[in-house]
Parts: structure tokens; sequence; C-alpha cells
């Protein structure tokens, strides 16, 4: 199984005032489902943190995670150019990488 992790944002009208928040997708590509979650900011606890919930609500984890819209902050955090062979390449992580701590431990 496939997912696409991909990062937006939206204005949204919060305690009478309007704000852009950032949001957090993860979609699984065969069934179409798609998990969403609004941040304050796009930092790299909000990109874990977005994994965990979207896993949890999955209920596992996916074969392969695609990445899309990453900020550059929080890419080149996760995937140095210095560790990576091909950095024009976008991500992709697979089995070896199941688990949000194996992706914060690179």
């Amino acid at each position: 199984m496939t997912a696409e992790v991909d990062w937006g944002e939206a204005k949204v009208l919060l305690a009478g005032v309007v704000v852009e928040v950032g949001l957090f997708l993860m979609r699984a590509c065969f069934s179409g489902a798609a998990f969403v979650m609004a941040f304050e900011v796009q930092s790299q606890q909000a990109f874990f943190e977005g994994h965990v919930h979207a896993l949890s609500w999955f209920g596992g984890v996916f074969e392969t995670i695609r990445y899309e819209n990453v900020p550059r902050h929080i890419f080149v955090v996760l995937f140095p150019t210095a560790k990576c062979a091909r950095p024009s390449v976008a991500p992709v992580l697979t089995g070896a990488d199941r688990s949000v701590a194996a992706l914060a431990a690179t």
C-alpha cells in the first residue's frame, strides 16, 4: 500500500479572526481515503505529529510514502543533501522505514 503526504495552507476563521493555517494531508493512493489535520505552523514537530495521528487513523503503516510540497526547512533536516545520493528526487520511504521513529533517526 502506498500513501502520499502533502502540505498546504488554508484561511480559517478562528475566534473571530481570519488566520492562515498549515494543512497536513495523508492520502491512501488505492482507496483514496484521506486524513487532514490543521497546524498553526508548518514545523518539523507538526510534520511528525501529523504522521502519528494519520497512521493511527489509518490503523497502521504504509509500505511506501511519497512526499510533495514539504517545506524546505523540514525537507533539509530530514533528507540532508550530503546524505542523499540524488537531492533532486523527492524522497520515498519504503518498508524499511515503517515508523515515524525510523524517519526521525534519518
